[in-house]
């Protein structure tokens, strides 16, 4: 989890769906998805993340549903 400044070169997306798998070396695939206007999924963005990365991002999200919440 990295908590200082980075350099943003893309813009940000609003996908409409996500697809969450886990292969055999517990490598977690995360594909963000997007609906064109024919009605067809696109992935719009995929990433490996392993164990570490995974449990990273859950308490990240936990503690932003948290912030919103409140």
């Amino acid at each position: 989890k990295e908590e200082k400044k980075v350099n943003k070169n893309i813009p940000s997306v609003l996908p409409s769906g996500f697809i969450i798998r886990v292969n055999e070396r517990n490598i977690t695939m995360l594909d963000f998805i997007d609906i064109d206007y024919e009605d067809k999924a696109n992935v719009i963005g995929s990433y490996a993340l392993d164990e570490k990365m995974m449990k990273n991002l859950s308490e990240s999200i936990q503690n932003a549903l948290k912030a919103i919440s409140e």
